[in-house]
């Protein structure tokens, strides 16, 4: 009897705590999400002036370039490239925001691994283009993956990027298509200085660490600015339409970012 009562008090006062603990959790999800959804409204309302300055600014070194001075040229130049790195945090902050709070709700429909990977490439020719960098695009034709076409698009873009970022001008950015452990591939390939096996694996479980990660920026040919947000979005695409992202250090140098979804 006396052991009897000694369970009911404490099965009463887990009850208690568990109660507690479930009153205490609903404000902080709540406060996580009012969180999450702040993130998204500032970077949306970032995106829009960052576009219009990296559009005049591009506009300014094609058209008036011949009436630039050495130094003004560079001083623009200089300015685009650090606002097209916000534009891409602001970018990658909205779409992370909006992974976390599960409102990606992709549509996926077939699409065509090698036309997907033609259209990433036609999207990202200006930035490739501002230094120097060639984009070829390898694979089989015929090969489909069921997926959300625009978000498999950006997360495309996120990779080419970092890979842009990372190359060297005058190298080349291979996107291939193929098929990898039976399922279809969508690369992103660079010759880089790239990374150790070990960066990699702590780059794809970035925003996984306790809910956060430490900065731990990394820094691109020409000093361009990374913190891991663009991978972390890439991943959270490639789950939200059945796939994966896979990180493949080359042997010397360069790496290859890997989407890898079901055929179709």
């Amino acid at each position: 009897m006396w052991m009897q009562g000694v369970a009911a008090v404490a099965e009463k006062r887990a009850r208690k705590s568990r109660a507690a603990a479930r009153k205490g959790a609903e404000p902080l999800k709540g406060r996580l999400a009012r969180r999450d959804e702040l993130l998204t409204i500032v970077a949306h309302d970032l995106i829009s002036p960052l576009t219009a300055t990296v559009g005049l600014l591009h506009l300014l070194i094609r058209n008036e370039r011949e009436g630039l001075s050495q130094r003004a040229l560079l001083i623009v130049e200089t300015l685009e490239r650090s606002a097209r790195g916000q534009l891409t945090l602001a970018e990658n902050i909205q779409a992370l925001s909006r992974a976390l709070r599960g409102v990606l709700h992709p549509r996926r429909e077939r699409q065509g691994a090698v036309e997907l990977l033609r259209e990433a490439a036609r999207r990202a020719e200006e930035t490739a283009r501002a230094k120097g960098i060639e984009l070829a695009v390898e694979g089989r034709e015929g090969l489909d993956i069921l997926v959300d076409r625009e978000q498999t698009l950006l997360a495309l873009d996120r990779l080419i990027t970092n890979a842009i970022w990372f190359s060297a001008r005058g190298t080349t950015v291979t996107l291939r298509a193929a098929v990898h452990g039976g399922k279809a591939a969508l690369e992103v390939a660079d010759a880089g200085a790239g990374m150790t096996p070990a960066r990699a694996r702590k780059a794809v479980g970035f925003m996984r660490r306790g809910g956060h990660a430490a900065r731990d920026y990394t820094f691109g040919s020409e000093d361009e600015k990374g913190a891991g947000l663009g991978l972390a979005v890439c991943r959270e695409l490639a789950e939200a339409n059945g796939g994966d992202l896979r990180l493949l250090p080359g042997k010397e140098k360069g790496l290859a970012a890997r989407l890898l979804f079901k055929k179709a």
